[in-house]
């Protein structure tokens, strides 16, 4: 087929395929909790569950939907030398994380409580989560460029680099994460009123809370009066260089979504668009 042929074929598909995809990808409500809201706001993407196993300046697996970061080309401590700095921004963002005390948006049944799902929404409500001994660490894009051409001077990462593209994945270099212990509060007094006033013992909804915020969390949490914690600094959130690797050829630049519309979008354009037209020349 002649290249303006399949400039009208790809024409026609944005006329009719791309609203039946927005329809299909967009028609569930787009829900984010809040903890994904604070650390969208400061740039970064959330790492669920949060913990310590990235390493800046490493290339990572991303599935389309942003959920999981695996390592797949992780950089050197020698690669890290002298390189990683402490983002001038830190003290802004600690500021802000550790002064913002929100819901847990915990969800789901509390084990031993007998109660509607009413109910079981407004006790979990009761718990908050806070961050605290927040540090955020750095690579300035020069030296991540550097550290992204010598792992990708090696055959078993451009190899990885290649079998991610094959499953759909984006292939990205993290430039920053974010530190942090975390709080999960519960308030006896809020939690005691709420119990009486359903006829729920409050040692027993108090507990249940307990359970439900380890739960969610997915990890291992200190009780300690009224709080919960994590102990120790995880990785909470991640940045990643502007753009992602980009197929050989590709046409369109891989830039991480960050909500579903432009999940969307990306779908569109890597999937159905991007087939259809000419190849970019390297």
């Amino acid at each position: 087929m002649s290249r303006p042929k399949w400039y009208v074929v790809a024409v026609l598909l944005a006329c009719f395929a791309i609203p039946g995809a927005l329809y299909f990808l967009l028609k569930q409500p787009y829900s984010q909790d809040k903890q994904i809201e604070l650390l969208t706001e400061i740039g970064y993407y959330p790492i669920r569950p949060p913990r310590n196993v990235l390493t800046l300046g490493s290339i990572y697996s991303i599935d389309p939907e942003v959920k999981f970061f695996n390592m797949i080309c992780p950089a050197s401590p020698e690669d890290l030398k002298d390189a990683l700095r402490e983002s001038p921004s830190e003290r802004m963002i600690a500021d802000y994380l550790s002064k913002t005390n929100y819901s847990a948006g915990l969800s789901g049944k509390l084990t031993g409580v007998t109660a509607s799902t009413g109910v079981t929404d407004k006790f979990l409500s009761k718990v908050q989560l806070k961050f605290t001994d927040v540090s955020v660490f750095e690579l300035d894009l020069e030296r991540s460029f550097e550290i992204f051409e010598k792992l990708m001077s090696r055959r078993s990462c451009e190899k990885a680099v290649h079998e991610t593209f094959e499953s759909g994945y984006y292939a990205c270099q993290g430039r920053g994460l974010l530190r942090a212990s975390a709080e999960y509060n519960v308030n006896q007094m809020d939690i005691k009123s709420a119990a009486v006033e359903n006829g729920i013992d409050p040692v027993a909804a108090k507990k249940a809370i307990i359970e439900a915020a380890k739960t969610e969390s997915n990890i291992v949490l200190h009780e300690d009066s009224n709080r919960l914690s994590t102990g120790v600094a995880l990785h909470y959130g991640v940045s990643i260089n502007p753009t992602c690797i980009a197929p050989e050829g590709a046409v369109f630049a891989r830039v991480l979504p960050r909500t579903r519309f432009w999940r969307a979008i990306n779908f569109i354009k890597f999937n159905l668009l991007e087939p259809l037209l000419p190849r970019s020349k390297a």
